[in-house]
């Protein structure tokens, strides 16, 4: 099974190109932010932030990370699964551990300050500017505290997704189709 687990800095464009991909390629995907916001809501909380804040990053992670592998046991199929995103290394190590046979591919989607503060805006329905750097510095202190810089130097494959959002979903799916034809599992690292 080919799993292609999206990595990046919150607000690159992970999750606009996994469910394009997702849709092109009709593979099955698992969303963490949504995860994260189903979890949230079954506790009480209106935003997964607040439940974070309130029982801490370890108990929200192990939750997140056992509806996680349910979800990929749900969706197991010979072609593969697009898992929006991974964070942290325990949970790559998990999937490693669960899965061996499996074909896992880190695709590291890349976007700048700029791009990044417009999709963090339109997420939240941000007021201003500083409330979406609020919510970038945040997220990303939360991600550096799991090893997330760990996990994007591990990718195989840099997208820049500072363009036309299209044409980055066009760049991830010819890399998505090169594993998708090679079935014994050779395609080479790609870096840019």
């Amino acid at each position: 099974m080919n799993l292609f687990l999206f990595v990046a800095p919150s607000a690159s464009g992970k999750t606009t190109i996994s469910k394009a991909v997702s849709e092109r390629y009709d593979l099955p995907r698992i969303d963490l932010h949504q995860i994260l916001h189903d979890l949230a809501t079954r506790y009480g909380y209106e935003r997964a932030r607040e439940w974070v804040i309130s029982v801490g990053l370890e108990e929200v992670l192990n939750l997140t990370r056992m509806q996680m592998l349910e979800e990929i046991e749900t969706n197991k199929n010979t072609r593969g699964i697009i898992i929006d995103e991974i964070i942290d290394g325990g949970t790559l190590d998990l999937i490693r551990y669960l899965y061996p046979g499996s074909d896992i591919k880190l695709i590291y989607i890349q976007t700048n300050q700029e791009n990044r503060l417009r999709f963090i805006s339109k997420r939240i329905d941000a007021q201003d500017e500083s409330q979406a750097l609020e919510e970038i510095v945040f997220i990303d202190h939360l991600k550096q505290k799991l090893g997330i810089d760990q996990i994007l130097e591990l990718a195989e494959v840099r997208i820049s997704n500072d363009g036309r959002v299209e044409d980055t979903v066009d760049e991830v799916c010819a890399y998505v189709d090169r594993v998708l034809r090679n079935p014994e599992g050779s395609v080479k690292r790609e870096r840019e």
